[in-house]
């Protein structure tokens, strides 16, 4: 819910500051770009790394861009911050699908599947409205607040995180 509250807040941020489709392309590219360029390295570093170390440092890279999102309205300030956020995103956010078959075990991966696509099916929708109610009547500020808070929720939740031994 709140990436799909952050993405509608920035995209109407960046176009209230400029109606130029350059500006809102450019905060696409940032997002877009930190993922993919370090697709590989993502993999690499889940693969060998404690994953718990991962997801907590990962997950407090997301909440350092999240914060910076939230003091700054600058542009070049803003896709900055984006790309720090989004290089979080890039470590943790396979790592998280990774260690959640080991943690329901190999009987219930099917469900967490589905559950989890049902969840995002429910949530983007609903994060982008409630970003856009929520600019509308605060500005982008809380957003960013909000989705901060999220990413340290999920790094409590990855220094929580006890995994089975892994079964190679």
């Amino acid at each position: 819910v709140t990436d799909a509250m952050a993405m509608v807040a920035l995209l109407l941020r960046v176009h209230a500051q400029s109606p130029s489709p350059y500006a809102a392309t450019g905060l696409l590219v940032a997002f877009a770009v930190p993922v993919v360029a370090s697709m590989g390295l993502a993999g690499a570093i889940g693969d060998r790394y404690d994953a718990r170390r991962v997801l907590v440092i990962g997950g407090l890279v997301q909440v350092a861009g999240a914060v910076g999102l939230a003091v700054t309205q600058h542009y070049w300030a803003t896709l900055a911050a984006v790309v720090v956020m989004q290089c979080g995103f890039a470590a943790t956010n396979p790592l998280w699908g990774a260690v959640g078959p080991r943690i329901v075990g190999d009987d219930l991966i099917g469900s967490m599947t589905s559950v989890q696509h049902g969840m995002r099916a429910i949530a983007s929708p609903l994060g982008a409205g409630l970003g856009g109610i929520l600019v509308q009547w605060h500005g982008d500020r809380p957003v960013m607040v909000i989705n901060a808070i999220s990413f340290a929720g999920l790094v409590v939740a990855a220094l929580l995180l006890r995994l089975p031994p892994r079964v190679d």
